[in-house]
């Protein structure tokens, strides 16, 4: 969204974060957990864990490979050179604390070529500690499993599962900034879209009302649709009742759009072949549809789904796969967690 070739204009300075945690510096495992959850680090991105999660998931494994991703979720989105530009030296602290406390793995640092400009200083300061990677990035390389994929040739559904840690510049900067300041963090930056205007970064407070956010930029939402996170995968945000939460990297006003009428599936093959893991959303949509009980397999697939969007947004027909496919996953991870007594998977 906004004019062709438009460029990051000057990024506001952060404002002053809360009262510092109590905690000092982390040197294994158990203290960067104690410290994460002191600072409250929550996940930066609807589609990428937490930090605190994925050592939580690995417990004392080793950790095989850390990878640093400058890489945006959100097409629109340019989140890995907005962070640099706002604290690399930051960034470089957080990276070498999270290294040390997982024993120093190799680390890489991926970035998209296009942004090599505005990372300069970043990967200056970060090439002793990691191996660069530029990539000419195709959506979705930016979630964690694709890019474990791209990187590593990991096949796991979670990276996890193979020792493969990913944390994003923003959770970097972030930590980075709570390590130099002793304090955490209340607000994270965001990108704000306006159809037929250049985009713009402003520092949001979390649990702000989003309307609020939007005058803060100097922009009256009016009668808009709002979407967080992208047109894609993005979710659609009543403004008169949503807050600012941590996952939201760009908010987005465009004219309501006119409703598309759901046909048959004429069986064309285009969410297979756009589809990243490689499953079948036209068959899982069936599934879904069909009793209970039928096509457990597939049901079972649709945990492979990294909820990218693609599929329902190449769909000729518009039927709403990615959503079906949500909602069978979620049914399968909550017969998983009842089978184990409750516990998380």
């Amino acid at each position: 969204m906004g004019p062709p070739g438009w460029k990051l204009s000057a990024i506001p300075p952060a404002p002053a974060d809360n009262a510092p945690p109590s905690l000092e510096r982390p040197t294994n495992r158990l203290e960067m957990l104690a410290y994460l959850n002191n600072i409250a680090l929550q996940p930066t991105h609807p589609q990428i864990r937490a930090l605190v999660a994925q050592i939580n998931a690995i417990g004392d494994r080793q950790v095989s490979k850390l990878i640093i991703s400058g890489l945006s979720l959100v097409p629109e989105s340019r989140i890995g050179a907005i962070c640099a530009q706002l604290d690399a030296e930051a960034i470089v602290a957080a990276i070498e604390l999270i290294a040390q406390v997982f024993s120093s793995p190799p680390t890489l640092l991926v970035f998209d070529r296009s942004d090599r400009r505005d990372l300069r200083s970043l990967l200056r300061m970060a090439r002793k500690r990691c191996r660069l990677l530029g990539l000419v990035t195709r959506y979705p390389a930016a979630h964690p499993a694709v890019l474990a994929r791209i990187t590593s040739g990991c096949r796991a559904v979670d990276p996890v599962d193979e020792g493969i840690v990913s944390v994003d510049l923003l959770s970097c900067l972030l930590l980075g900034r709570a390590l130099q300041n002793r304090a955490r963090s209340s607000h994270r930056p965001v990108q704000i879209f306006t159809t037929g205007h250049v985009p713009r970064v402003i520092w949001a407070a979390i649990g702000a009302p989003v309307h609020d956010i939007f005058l803060q930029a100097g922009i009256d939402p009016g009668a808009m649709q709002c979407i967080a996170n992208g047109m894609l995968a993005g979710r659609e945000l009543n403004l008169s009742t949503a807050l600012m939460q941590w996952d939201i990297e760009t908010l987005a006003l465009r004219p309501f759009p006119k409703l598309e009428v759901a046909v048959d599936c004429i069986r064309c093959g285009w969410c297979v072949q756009s589809c990243p893991t490689a499953i079948n959303p036209a068959a899982l949509y069936a599934s879904q549809r069909l009793h209970e009980g039928v096509a457990l397999a597939d049901r079972r697939d649709s945990l492979a789904c990294i909820d990218c969007g693609l599929c329902s947004y190449i769909c000729p027909s518009r039927l709403p796969l990615s959503a079906s496919i949500a909602e069978m996953r979620n049914q399968i991870e909550f017969n998983l967690v009842s089978a184990a007594g409750g516990s998380s998977i």
